[in-house]
């Protein structure tokens, strides 16, 4: 269960209710940000969750939402619409990016992905990288053989000249 505290300007209210009414797995929370609101807190369980659009408009609260995803950008999810740039601010900090899907459902079903990996503690996009078997495999094989060289050039059996 992942509860969401949606973060957006008086412009996205709209996207923000439909994104809280679709919500599944916990409680959604809508959070308006204005220069009055320099924080938000959350608790145990929750990502934040900021919308960006041409309807954010181009006062204060972009700003504002900047700071509040980026005091705890590893449970932060900034989404962006209409080709808008991601907030600078957001994005130095670490903010993970999603570029909203025009479909309503895609763009439900991304956010529940991005939310349920960072309350799990991993990146929200699933850019890390891991290693497959094969790889670790190749890894051991090319490092015993390299291994077995420098053994045998440093006793002698392989002259160095």
């Amino acid at each position: 269960m992942v509860n969401a505290v949606i973060l957006h300007s008086p412009g996205d209210e709209g996207t923000a209710r439909m994104i809280a009414g679709a919500w599944r797995g916990g409680r959604a929370t809508l959070c308006k940000m204005s220069p009055e609101r320099q924080r938000v807190a959350i608790g145990a369980h929750s990502v934040m969750i900021g919308l960006w659009s041409a309807k954010s408009g181009a006062d204060d609260s972009g700003r504002c939402l900047a700071a509040a995803l980026g005091a705890a950008p590893e449970r932060s999810l900034l989404v962006v619409w209409d080709g808008r740039p991601p907030l600078a601010q957001a994005a130095a900090d670490g903010v993970s990016v999603i570029v909203a899907p025009e479909a309503a459902g895609a763009l439900m079903e991304r956010l529940h992905t991005a939310a349920e990996r960072l309350e799990d503690g991993r990146s929200a996009l699933g850019t890390e990288r891991s290693v497959d078997g094969t790889a670790k495999t190749i890894g051991v094989v090319l490092g015993l053989c390299l291994g077995a060289l420098a053994v045998a050039a440093l006793t002698g059996a392989i002259p160095l000249r």
